[in-house]
């Protein structure tokens, strides 16, 4: 048979288990909301960056536009005007691989925030339905063990 102060530790690590249970239910979902919140700075960081290249492409290709036109008017000594539509090309390419590059990390990073958002939803759904079993049942267990401590004495 278990002696009072078994029952009493026993009764006290239950209790200790109840309290982490509700204490995680309840700081679970705030910590998955400032989650979400950082992440949605972050995508905005994200958005701000690929609107950044967006702009950096359209100047390229401003840029790139004008060389070819003074190209196209050119009549003698090209040479400076042809290396500049050359050097405006690589421009283009460069920032069309930057833009690209960045939608694309804005795609990721919206897809992982919607997956996280869903997941978060799934669990605190399932922490809501099972948490309050949880916290009965230990409770429930305690108070067995408080009678039983009580029967001992």
């Amino acid at each position: 048979m278990i002696n009072d102060e078994g029952v009493q530790a026993a009764r006290a690590t239950v209790d200790a288990i109840a309290d982490s249970v509700g204490s995680f239910a309840r700081r679970s979902e705030q910590v998955g909301t400032q989650a979400v919140l950082g992440a949605r700075q972050f995508e905005d960081h994200v958005g701000d960056e690929h609107r950044r290249r967006v702009d950096e492409l359209k100047r390229a290709k401003a840029t790139r536009d004008s060389a070819a036109t003074a190209l196209r008017s050119c009549t003698e000594n090209c040479g400076g005007l042809e290396r500049a539509l050359a050097q405006a090309e690589l421009a283009v390419e460069t920032a069309t691989r930057r833009a690209d590059a960045s939608a694309k990390a804005l795609a990721q990073v919206g897809e992982a925030i919607a997956t996280f958002v869903l997941a978060h939803r799934s669990f605190i759904t399932v922490l809501g339905q099972h948490a309050p079993q949880a916290l009965a049942s230990t409770r429930q267990l305690s108070n067995e063990l408080g009678a039983a401590d009580f029967r001992n004495s």
